[in-house]
């Protein structure tokens, strides 16, 4: 992409210099403009209830800030990337094996990678659920 893109940039500017290409400004009436807000903290929060992509771009779009987030015993837990994987798990609930560390969305489940616990450095999902006191049905954002 950064290729084709260097590219049509060049092409674009000397269309532009030539004559050939006519700038058009965008235009600010009939609802065609949109405004894309700051993404806040309160927008970073996971809702587990969502499918697995939405979650997914999530995650992506608020890395590195503000940072997806959710919670676990109450207190803040950040995610830093995930990935939708097969598995299938109710909203918020972890399935955690020796590897991995999965969490349930409304469709599929995804699987973490990078997490940061309130106050803690980023470390890997798995290396958390080793030092980590889980319930019977261990829960984020509950």
């Amino acid at each position: 992409m950064s290729l084709s893109g260097a590219r049509l940039l060049a092409d674009t500017l000397d269309g532009i210099e030539d004559g050939t290409l006519t700038p058009t400004p965008q235009p600010e009436t009939d609802g065609q403009v949109s405004y894309a807000s700051k993404i806040t903290v309160d927008d970073a929060r996971i809702d587990w209830t969502q499918p697995a992509e939405v979650v997914d771009r999530l995650i992506r779009a608020c890395f590195p800030t503000p940072g997806a987030w959710t919670t676990f015993d109450e207190d803040r837990f950040k995610i830093n990337s995930a990935r939708i994987s097969d598995d299938v798990l109710p909203p918020g609930v972890l399935g955690i094996t020796k590897r991995s560390v999965h969490v349930g969305t409304g469709t599929r489940a995804l699987e973490l990678g990078e997490v940061q616990v309130q106050g803690k450095k980023p470390m890997a999902a798995v290396d958390w659920a080793r030092g980590a006191m889980f319930d019977a049905e261990p829960r984020l954002g509950a």
